[in-house]
């Protein structure tokens, strides 16, 4: 026999079969007798069966073999003879006759009514102990129901079409397709990306706008860079694979559909590559395109242009394509756009490559996608490859190198969870010996001490393993996808040898055929897949990110290229030294552009600011903490919290807390006791995420800062000792409203926007100035810290506590498994860590001694505010406070952002009064300080009348962007899924500082506001545009009216007033009315009504808070969770709304 199953040969498997002694006892087992006729037909799946089963006897008794014989049969028989309906228990209550099986097992199978190998396996498994006892059982069931091979490895289709030949040779793979729509094909366009495994692939026509995101268009491995016209035509989109280094080149007009990039390989000349579309209509293209290369292209550079030019450079003639090759030289004279495109092509000595047909209907055949380069020489390849996945075809072309690195596969090392249990790691470390810390006299010994024993037990639970991650088709791509894209392109090739109807018209089904498919295998996989994760919120939004949902892209940074002093370095391990000297200058390249001390804010000044606050030295002391509140702090950790370089993860922090807590409480208080940090715990490593720009800059890198965890807690304990006591004497800023408790964007918001109302109801202009720092956090003096830490009433030994934790902090960058040396940490508080916000606010704490106005603090985004009748007056005080705080920050070592989208200025007054020469001139030395007509402060865009036009514009923007995004994935979505999806993705664009600018906005745009959460309750209960969205649709979907969500807004922010969880500047604008003799229901918990003038002053939130809050029953008011009242608050709500 020549068939070969899963390396077995059929005819080898029949002899030992045949020589087996279990063949009359099993043929004289069966329970199917009245198939005796069609026993051979099934014969020989029987014999691979029985030798799968015997390579596994030593682990299995002779009665399992026999079940599994039962069930590979049964599985068999109801796969191969339709005719045949042969029952599930019939099978197995002869297993249980022979008492293979146990009655308990029986009672479960009896309930079964269809055969489901999952269903069978679960109760078997569940209740038979040989089932339990081995994994070979899980092989060798899954082998015998036929559905998956023994070690399938990730869902991969194997790309035997010949048309992918072209891509197996080396060199850089250049691609380019008009698809007419990529995101309906983006799944076609991601299958050619593996296939290919092409450097840069080239779309146009993508027509696609802001509202397609990037996560829906994405491919893994490459970089997406988009020009965006619209949803109708045009646009370009270019995929780069990650491990290319390249720069984005803006030096087109923008007229011109184009992206163009310059690529930087190893060992390689430089050269660019430019996608480029030109609609049929626009003339000026060539022009255009013309200036811009004559000004930046030398003609050393060698340059590679792909793109759909519109513009057929096919021979005349005759209609057989047989002698029709593309020549520049055909241009007919009397065609102006031609002439011009071969006058260009000549000027700068490109060369056009594709010779065949790119677009080809029954009726007519043109050659207007194009690939032009004046390096021919460096081409080893170049065509068209035939894939129907719109009606122009692909072009491409193999740019040679000296060599290239296939990036198909990685290697990643990881932890192996594969044999891991919380309860056996538990018992690892009741195991584990650890000492007594308290009785250490080096805190260092002590917690290296600890660290080792603890990542041995780790060690030992989950070991270190290097991983291949090989790439993947998505899970939904199945062989019947991959034969129907064979298939019509089969029918596209054939259509092209012979341009009939009868062929375009198969060719057209096809094609139709495999787009349906698509659609039909993705809707049912994450159908399924979103329905089992209901409940599993983790697993939820992964899926939900797999079919699109906005989701944090950081590119990859595995593969880094870098400048160092303008030559290009690929070597990861020199890569890592570069980005370590520029993270470790960076802040101090910025302290040494500072000016000279003003030493107007010294020691003196300082002292005499912390006077009014009474502390004495060594009023704060370190307390030693107890176990009980250690395991809280670790029973809070978040188990997916990433590894610092001692390489313990959450996970294991977490599982281990019952028996970790005593010894890392030990560690806690010996560090108190002998104010001391480990060293090990100071050395963070960085990992840099590319953010935008240049990929060859440092400078465009984020740096990702990973602690020790165990550093973490120890922080933890300092740092919730030290917010008591900072929190009793009211030591922090009255407006500091960063990384406070009870405090907020939203609360500092509220206030600043009251004040500036109130000043309009009485009259007063508003000038405010918004002052930008740079790398605020990264700057801060350690010994200027210290210092300010001994006048907050910090003991000497406190203060020695901190002098430790922030000397000799040091880093390492890691890229892969690269490290680089050790670089030192001079200045800033540590990124990452618990203290480093809290010691932050701590040293911009006396800021307000510079100033004699209003300063709005939210960490380091600050605002001067003054008020006047004058503008003039407003003028000269901010002039004056502003140089003050400019001097501050010299003598603190901070440096401010100039700049005309960073440090800015703005002028609020009422409508009235809004005139053109209403100007502030804000100058700092020689620096002015521009005045906008409007600002973005904390995510909130204040106009100069507060008018909130701009902030609904923004919001009805951004909810209309996500609704049409979420309207895209509507055939994937159940109703909860939707509804869950408008309350996490939309509601809080409603939501965000509403009492804000919600107040003041025109009845127009509050119209239009509602129409659109109208939008998003008709997408969640899936109703039509033109049904009308009343009472009962606001409660089936348990929202409220706009209006109804502004005030129920107001309301809670008087509620955390009376319960006092609450800002103190947001606590003095309001008052409390003097109850009633009377003593009636609506006299109870009463705010004072201010008396305002104008209409702005009657938007104020002080006016609309106390006026809603006392039109509430008794019954809301007397809540005591904020919960409870929010939920009373919306039924109260719902009432009136009925009425």
């Amino acid at each position: 026999m020549s068939i070969k199953m899963r390396g077995l040969y059929l005819g080898e498997a029949h002899g030992i079969y045949q020589k087996s002694v279990l063949q009359n006892k099993l043929v004289s087992s069966l329970p199917f007798k009245h198939l005796k006729g069609k026993f051979d037909t099934i014969v020989m799946f029987m014999i691979v069966s029985l030798w799968l089963l015997f390579r596994a006897k030593k682990m299995m008794r002779k009665n399992t073999i026999l079940i599994l014989i039962y069930l590979s049969m049964l599985k068999i028989l109801t796969m191969k003879i339709s005719s045949l309906e042969v029952s599930v228990v019939s099978v197995l209550k002869v297993c249980s006759n022979k008492t293979f099986l146990s009655t308990e097992t029986m009672n479960e199978l009896e309930k079964i009514e269809s055969y489901d190998l999952k269903v069978l396996f679960a109760i078997l498994a569940k209740n038979e102990l040989q089932f339990r006892n081995h994994c070979m059982y899980y092989k060798i069931i899954i082998l015998l129901s036929a559905d998956i091979e023994l070690n399938p490895g990730p869902n991969q289709i194997n790309v035997s079409d010949s048309k992918w030949d072209p891509f197996k040779k080396r060199g850089l793979h250049l691609l380019h397709l008009n698809v007419n729509s990529l995101l309906s094909k983006i799944d076609e366009i991601r299958y050619i990306a593996k296939c290919s495994n092409a450097a840069i692939i080239g779309i146009t026509e993508s027509k696609l706008d802001n509202s397609i995101l990037n996560s829906e268009i994405d491919i893994p491995g490459y970089d997406v860079l988009r020009s965006d016209r619209n949803r109708n035509g045009g646009g370009v989109v270019c995929y780069i694979r990650q491990n290319i280094c390249y720069n984005i080149k803006n030096v087109f007009p923008c007229t011109v559909e184009n992206i163009f990039i310059d690529i930087k390989l190893p060992k390689t000349k430089p050269f660019s590559v430019g996608i480029f579309y030109r609609p049929l209509n626009q003339y000026s293209f060539m022009e255009d395109i013309n200036d811009s290369f004559c000004k930046l292209f030398p003609e050393s550079v060698d340059l590679f242009i792909l793109g759909d030019m519109n513009i057929n450079i096919l021979s005349k003639g005759k209609n057989t394509l047989t002698n029709n090759k593309a020549s520049l030289r055909n241009f007919s004279p009397t065609e102006t756009i031609f002439k011009k495109y071969k006058e260009f092509c000549s000027t700068f000595s490109l060369i056009q490559l594709i010779e065949s047909p790119t677009r080809i209907t029954s009726t007519s055949s043109s050659l207007i996608d194009h690939i032009l380069t004046n390096a021919s020489d460096k081409i080893s390849n170049s065509g068209i490859i035939n894939i129907g996945v719109s009606d122009h075809q692909l072009i491409f072309c193999t740019r040679k190198l000296n060599r290239e690195k296939s990036n198909a596969h990685k290697n990643i090392r990881c932890r192996s969870f594969k044999n891991y249990t919380s309860d056996n790691f538990e018992s690892n470390l009741q195991n584990t010996n650890f000492s007594n810390y308290e009785e250490f006299d080096n805190i260092d010994k002590a917690y290296n001490d600890f660290s080792d024993k603890l990542l041995r037990a780790i060690n030992k639970a989950a070991p270190l393993k290097e991983y291949r991650i090989k790439s993947q088709n998505q899970e939904w791509f199945d062989g019947e996808v991959f034969e129907a894209m064979v298939s019509r392109d089969k029918l596209l090739k054939k259509f092209k040898k012979k341009r009939s109807k009868e062929n375009e018209l198969l060719y057209k089904k096809s094609k139709y055929f495999v787009e349906n498919l698509i659609i039909n295998k993705k809707k049912s996989f994450f159908e399924n897949k979103l329905k089992e994760s209901i409940g599993k919120p983790k697993e939820l939004w992964k899926n939900l990110k797999a079919i699109g949902l906005p989701k944090k892209v950081t590119s990859n940074s595995t593969n880094i290229c870098l400048s160092d002093n303008g030559v290009i370095s690929f070597d990861f391990q020199k890569n890592v030294e570069i980005f370590k000297t520029f993270y470790m200058n960076l802040a101090q390249n910025l302290l040494n552009k500072l000016p000279k001390a003003t030493l107007k804010f010294d020691k003196s000044a300082l002292s005499k600011y912390y006077q009014i606050y009474n502390l004495e030295t060594n009023n704060f002391k370190f307390l030693n903490t107890t176990e009980e509140a250690v395991l809280s702090i670790l029973k809070s950790i978040d188990p997916n919290k990433s590894a610092g370089i001692d390489n313990i993860s959450g996970r294991f922090i977490k599982d281990g807390a019952s028996v970790l807590v005593k010894p890392i409480t030990q560690l806690c208080n010996l560090s108190i006791n002998l104010s001391a940090f480990p060293t090990r715990c100071k050395v963070a490593k960085l990992k840099p995420i590319y953010k935008k720009g240049s990929k060859t800059d440092p400078q465009n890198y984020r740096p990702v800062s990973l602690l020790p965890l165990i550093s973490k807690v120890i922080e933890k304990v300092v740092h919730d000792q030290t917010q008591i006591y900072l929190s009793k004497n009211k030591i922090l800023y009255k407006y500091q409203s960063g990384f406070r408790s009870n405090y907020s964007t939203n609360s500092c918001l509220s206030y600043l926007t009251n004040l500036i109302s109130e000043g309009f109801d009485t009259g007063l202009y508003t000038g405010m100035i918004l002052i930008d720092l740079q790398k605020a956090f990264d700057t801060i003096d350690h010994q200027l810290l210290l210092e300010k830490l001994l006048y907050l009433g910090f003991s000497k030994k406190a203060i020695k506590w901190f002098e430790c934790y922030l000397s000799k902090r040091t880093f390492i960058v890691n890229i892969n498994d690269k490290f680089s040396e050790l670089g030192h940490v001079t200045c800033g508080v540590p990124q990452g860590s618990i203290l480093g916000p809290l010691l932050f606010l701590l040293y911009v704490n006396d800021m307000p001694q510079a100033i004699n106005c209003r300063l709005m603090l939210y960490a380091d985004d600050s605002c001067l505010v003054f008020q006047h009748r004058e503008i003039k007056t407003i003028e000269e005080n901010l002039n004056k406070n502003f140089s003050n705080l400019c001097d501050w920050f010299i003598d603190n070592k901070m440096s401010i952002h100039f700049g005309e989208e960073k440090t800015k200025s703005i002028l609020f007054t009422s409508k009235y009064k809004l005139k053109k020469g209403n100007r502030m001139n804000i100058v700092y030395k020689d620096k002015e300080i521009k005045q906008h007509p409007k600002v973005s402060y904390l995510g909130c865009i204040l106009d100069e009348t507060l008018s909130g036009e701009s902030m609904a514009l923004k919001v009805v923007e951004k909810i209309n962007m996500k609704l049409r995004f979420l309207y895209r994935k509507n055939k994937f979505l159940t109703p909860s899924l939707r509804r869950m999806l408008c309350n996490a993705l939309i509601q809080p664009h409603f939501d965000y500082a509403c009492v804000v600018w919600y107040s003041n906005l025109t009845k127009a745009l509050k119209n239009k506001i509602q129409i659109m959460q109208n939008k998003c309750i008709r997408f969640c209960l899936k109703l039509g545009h033109l049904d009308h969205i009343g009472v009962k649709e606001f409660k089936e979907i348990d929202w409220l009216h706009t209006s109804d969500r502004f005030n129920q807004s107001l309301c809670s922010t008087i509620f955390n007033f009376f319960i006092n969880k609450c800002p103190e500047y947001i606590v003095e604008i309001f008052h409390v009315a003097p109850e009633s003799n009377i003593g009636t229901r609506s006299s109870y918990l009463k705010l004072k009504i201010p008396l305002r003038r104008t209409s702005m002053g009657q938007k104020t939130i002080s006016f609309l808070g106390p006026q809603q809050w006392n039109k509430l029953p008794k019954e809301i008011k007397e809540c005591r969770t904020t919960n409870t009242f929010k939920h009373k608050l919306k039924k109260h709500f719902f009432e009136i709304l009925e009425k």
